[in-house]
Order: structure tokens, then C-alpha cells, then sequence
């Protein structure tokens, strides 16, 4: 045996060995309901053990285009349902001179008017309106902000966990300029993003306000997976790009440069940190956000489908919530409810 050869087999015998041990740790401290792998059986594996993924570190997928969620939708129609009533398709949606649309199932969901001083002709796209909150935009691409308004612009959703009654609130008082809809916030919002450059000297629609483009509104399928013309021809090939890492979420659910860091404004957490808190959450720290969570599932109004694990699948012998009022504390969530409905 050569000792290149030798080198190779190594380590492919000291991952197994790594992957085993861990396999056994997480078995001895976890309940017997625990899942372990995502996608689960049903929507992975055949053989009852984690999907296949052969393309984890080219998010262009081979330098593919971008098709459109309505095409991946002919070919994943389940997933398609199901994305159609998470919070990601709907962070950014077109108005039209008319209140946005949301799916039925949004119970809490909707805008029923603009802000003051403004009706829908003024305004191009809404941000958010389904879940919590909604920002607007106004036709040349800026957000409305009180302080250029003077009038509260930002409409809350109702949110019993956190008491939060519908209604308009201030938004951003302090500023003492238009706000444009840049790059830093659609990138997070929108489905291939590219800012304002030399390579692409683009305004989206031809909105001042939009220094960049994008290929849909809001956080669709290629959002995540990348462009996907290359997958349609060969789908067996499973060359689509996954990263399941908590990383990946991270980057939109998280503030600030140091992820390390958990941002805080008036004695509450600020909103989108998800990601920092997971790795404060000591145990949970090193957990890749699906072993809890279905990405593709709404944890606002598909609770039971989008919750994997349960606390108590997992931590048998411990109480809910750890005597935490339940009302601000879910099991279900690593993330508290009492944080900032503040924008941005």
C-alpha cells in the first residue's frame, strides 16, 4: 500500500470512527424520539438515514441562472406548499396600489392600510406584514421613517406572547435623511442579490432608492440553494447546493459584525439574532439550526410540522421551560419572545 494510499484510508477510517462516537454521545444523552438527521426519512434518505448532498461549497451550482420558485415548485410541490406559508417567501412583497396578499393560514398576517399621509399608489413593496411587523417603501425605493415623516410608519402585527397590540408605531425618529432600501437589507430579504457595481450598475426597477437588483422578491427557494438551471436537467445527481450549517442562516439572522456578540436596545434583544443566541446557548452551541428546526416549514403557523425536536424529545428529564413563564419562553424556541419589534 502506498503511503498516499495509506494516508487516505486513514483518515477515512478516523472520520468513521469520529462520526461513530459522536453518534454514540448524542444516543446517550438524548431521548429516543430525537431526530437526528435532516432532511428526516421521509423527505430524505431512503435507506432511513440523512439525504444525500453532493454539493456543499458552490452556492452558484456550477455557475447556473436562476430559475424561479415557481419552477422549482413543478418538480417539489410539497415543499412548495409548504414555503408558501413561511415568513421568508413573504419579507418582501410587491403592493401594486393595493394591500399585499397573504396566505389564509396568516391568521395575525396583513397591512390594512399605509401609514398616514400615504396611500397605496405611494408606496412600491411592503416589507414584512406577515408574521410581526411591516416597514414600507416608497416609489423611488426609500423607507418610510418617522423621522422624515413625523408620523408613526411602521405597522405591528398582534402578538399575544409578547402583548403586542396591531397598530402604527414609530419607526427610525432619529433619522435625518431618506433611507434608502440598500443592498446591506435586501440582500436579506430578496432571491439573487447583487449590489450597485461596476460589474452590475443596475438600480432595481429604476427605483434611486434600490442601489442593486434582485431576481425575486423575497427569500425563495434559490435564495438558499442557489440558481438552479444546472439541477433541472440532471435532478438524480442531487448537484443542488445545501448548507445546512447554522452559519447559513446566520448570515441574515444576525446583527453586527461579531456573531459572538448579542445586541440589545432598551432592555430588549434586538430582533433577527437568532443565530448569536444559538451559540450562547451552550449544549445547543454546536447544533446546525435544522436539528430543531424544518427550514422549509413556518414556525408561525405550521408550528407542528415545523418543530423536528421538541425540548422534550431530547431532555427527558427536565421540565418545559425550566420554570420560565411560559408565556415568554417556548420550549420550542431557543429564542425568547420579549425581543425588540424594532426594524433595520
Amino acid at each position: 500500500m502506498s503511503a498516499v494510499s495509506f494516508s487516505v484510508a486513514s483518515r477515512s477510517r478516523c472520520r468513521a470512527c469520529i462520526l461513530s462516537c459522536a453518534a454514540a454521545l448524542w444516543a446517550s444523552v438524548a431521548g429516543p424520539n430525537c431526530i437526528r438527521f435532516f432532511p428526516p426519512p421521509a423527505e430524505g434518505g431512503s435507506d432511513g438515514g440523512a439525504a444525500i448532498y453532493n454539493n456543499t461549497t458552490d452556492p452558484t451550482n456550477k455557475g447556473a441562472t436562476y430559475i424561479g420558485a415557481q419552477a422549482c415548485g413543478a418538480c417539489h410541490p410539497t415543499i412548495a406548499d409548504a414555503h408558501r406559508v413561511h415568513g421568508h417567501a413573504h419579507i418582501l412583497t410587491r403592493a401594486q396600489g393595493e394591500p399585499p396578499g397573504f396566505p389564509e393560514v396568516g391568521l395575525r398576517a396583513g397591512v390594512p392600510n399605509p401609514p398616514q399621509g400615504f396611500d397605496w399608489a405611494d408606496i412600491s413593496y411592503v416589507i414584512g406584514g406577515y408574521t410581526r411587523k411591516a416597514e414600507f417603501i416608497d416609489k423611488d425605493g426609500y423607507i418610510l421613517t418617522t423621522g422624515m415623516t413625523s408620523f408613526a410608519v411602521q405597522w405591528n402585527l398582534s402578538f399575544p406572547p409578547s402583548g403586542t397590540s396591531p397598530g402604527f408605531v414609530d419607526y427610525e425618529p432619529d433619522a435625518a435623511a431618506r433611507m434608502a432600501y440598500a443592498y446591506s437589507c435586501f440582500a436579506c430579504h430578496t432571491t439573487g442579490p447583487l449590489p450597485l457595481d461596476e460589474n452590475s450598475p443596475q438600480f432595481q426597477e429604476n427605483r434611486p432608492g434600490f442601489a442593486g437588483t434582485w431576481r425575486e422578491a423575497g427569500v425563495q427557494c434559490e435564495a438558499c440553494h442557489g440558481p438552479g438551471s444546472n439541477h433541472i436537467p440532471d435532478p438524480g445527481a442531487r448537484g443542488i447546493f445545501v448548507d445546512s450549517a447554522a452559519s447559513a442562516c446566520g448570515k441574515c439572522h444576525s446583527r453586527g459584525d461579531d456573531p459572538a456578540v448579542i445586541l440589545a436596545m432598551g432592555g430588549y434583544i434586538q430582533n433577527y439574532q437568532q443565530w448569536p443566541e444559538l451559540r450562547a446557548s451552550g449544549g445547543h452551541s454546536s447544533f446546525s439550526c435544522t436539528v430543531c428546526h424544518n427550514p422549509h416549514r413556518s414556525a408561525n403557523y405550521d408550528l407542528d410540522n415545523a418543530i423536528r425536536n421538541q425540548c422534550s424529545n431530547c431532555h427527558t428529564k427536565r421540565s418545559r421551560t425550566n420554570n420560565l413563564n411560559d408565556s415568554l419562553m417556548r420550549c420550542d424556541r431557543i429564542v425568547p419572545f420579549p425581543v425588540e419589534l424594532r426594524g433595520g
